[in-house]
């Protein structure tokens, strides 16, 4: 009778004393959950972040680049503009030269005309 009345309650005290220690595991491990959830989140945010920021430099990269082959553009189009005014320029020379040089035979000619006339007036 009373050595299991004793038996019971010291049994009952022995289930109490695990139930509380179960309820602080589940406690504890809500709040080590609850933390590893909030460190998923901060991972996630800080993943998220560094991905804008990747995204950001290599747009940044790109505006370069599309700047750069924009200048490059620009630099080939004025060099091809320099390079057909200066072909211009030397097409324009040649065309002195050759209207100069014309012009000497044809002062040359008339030269030796008049050197003919002159001879054939002295005869």
């Amino acid at each position: 009778g009373e050595e299991g009345q004793r038996q019971v309650l010291s049994e009952k005290r022995q289930l109490e004393k695990l139930v509380q220690e179960l309820k602080a595991e589940l406690r504890n491990a809500s709040k080590a959950r609850a933390q590893l959830e909030e460190a998923r989140v901060e991972d996630r945010r800080g993943f998220e972040t560094e991905r804008r920021a990747s995204l950001a430099e290599v747009e940044q990269a790109r505006a370069e680049l599309r700047r750069g082959a924009a200048n490059s553009a620009e630099e080939d189009a004025s060099a091809s503009k320099g390079w057909q005014v200066a072909k211009e320029q030397e097409r324009r020379r040649l065309d002195v030269e050759d209207q100069l040089r014309r012009e000497k035979e044809r002062v040359q000619q008339v030269m030796h005309q008049q050197q003919q006339q002159q001879q054939q007036q002295q005869q």
